[in-house]
């Protein structure tokens, strides 16, 4: 393997290591955020379906996106994106994701521009199936965000308790950064068609600025 592949071998495994993290990980202060939920007002504890709360808009010059969130979702801004959250109000359920829906939106740089996007995915697809339990995938289609070219993968997976999720990634490159949006929700829960109503809109009110 020359140097040239080696590289993009080892950016592409960097990528898909990333967004499985944001599959797996759960971070050290989400229990914590949970907890304060529910210290605080009823409607701030329980008013988690997102469809009925106000949106607001989250913009990063940086990154160069731009989208519309739930008022009451938890937001998080990392130095490659943000993600929203709407955590889990019953300590006591088996789902130990600790989330019922959550959106991940990265803008990355540095990745490999000698491969197609659809070799990117195809590469990000093949871990999946070696470290995600149960991995299926439900569809794999082009599509558009933004105003660009992107592809789509929408699949399911179960945790560590055997609770499932349903989950989309979507990527589309710009600007020189590579955009991925994923999202997913606890596919048993009461709620997940609006969950998942609230997603797909907030996928649409994605925007790439300059």
């Amino acid at each position: 393997m020359n140097n040239k592949l080696m590289t993009s071998a080892v950016i592409i495994g960097i990528i898909a290591a990333a967004l499985i993290t944001g599959i797996l990980a759960i971070t050290a202060i989400l229990p914590d955020v949970a907890i304060a939920q529910r210290n605080n007002t009823a409607s701030n504890t329980h008013n988690t379906t997102g469809s009925n709360a106000g949106l607001l808009t989250y913009e990063n010059s940086t990154l160069g996106i731009k989208m519309q969130h739930p008022s009451n979702w938890t937001k998080q801004t990392t130095e490659r994106g943000v993600t929203f959250t709407v955590l889990l109000s019953d300590r006591n359920t088996t789902n130990s994701e600790e989330f019922l829906a959550k959106l991940n939106a990265s803008a990355l740089r540095g990745f490999p521009t000698n491969l197609s996007l659809k070799a990117m995915a195809d590469r990000v697809v093949d871990s999946y199936r070696h470290f995600l339990n149960n991995f299926q995938i439900q569809s794999y289609s082009n599509t558009t965000v933004a105003g660009n070219n992107a592809i789509k993968i929408v699949y399911s997976y179960t945790d560590p308790k055997n609770n499932m999720f349903n989950a989309s990634d979507i990527a589309t490159i710009a600007n020189d950064k590579l955009y991925v949006i994923q999202y997913y929700y606890y596919a048993k829960s009461p709620k997940y068609q609006s969950y998942l109503e609230t997603l797909q809109k907030m996928v649409s009110s994605f925007q790439i600025v300059k």
